[in-house]
């Protein structure tokens, strides 16, 4: 499959919660007839729901007594996924020009078509990414991870 937003986002991203939000929102729209691409930027509507659900309670108490509680911003989760929900969207339509599809398809090397992907949303990451460094989440995933230091 060519690197794309949907192949980022549908196969290689949390895919548990994308499974899930493919089968519950996903096809549950296209089922009841709605368009695909409002299917598409619904089922990013429902992350977007799960990940401010997500980050407003596991705020509530530090992981770990001895640092200050987090208060996240109610909004970033929503506007990162919303952003990137409009980018599929957007995506979508683009590729439905022949021409620009088999060019994308035929002539762009697979490293910039990753490049594009990210690019979409590394500008707006911090939105995605501050409350979970606020909460100490990544400082509680670095005890199972090994460090290697040099000797």
């Amino acid at each position: 499959t060519p690197p794309g937003g949907p192949t980022f986002w549908g196969r290689r991203w949390n895919i548990q919660i994308g499974g899930l939000l493919k089968t519950s929102v996903f096809k549950s729209c296209m089922k009841n007839g709605v368009s695909r691409l409002v299917a598409i930027f619904l089922t990013f509507v429902m992350s977007s729901v799960l990940h401010e659900y997500a980050i407003q309670g596991g705020s509530i108490t530090p992981l770990n007594p001895t640092r200050s509680p987090h208060a996240p911003v109610l909004g970033r989760q929503s506007a990162f996924f919303l952003w990137n929900g409009m980018m599929m969207v957007l995506e979508r339509l683009i590729m439905s020009n022949k021409f620009i599809k088999s060019t994308w398809d035929t002539s762009i090397p697979a490293p910039i078509k990753t490049l594009c992907i990210v690019m979409t949303s590394l500008p707006i990451s911090k939105w995605f990414m501050d409350d979970y460094i606020g909460m100490y989440l990544f400082d509680d995933f670095m005890v199972a991870f090994p460090k290697i230091r040099k000797l």
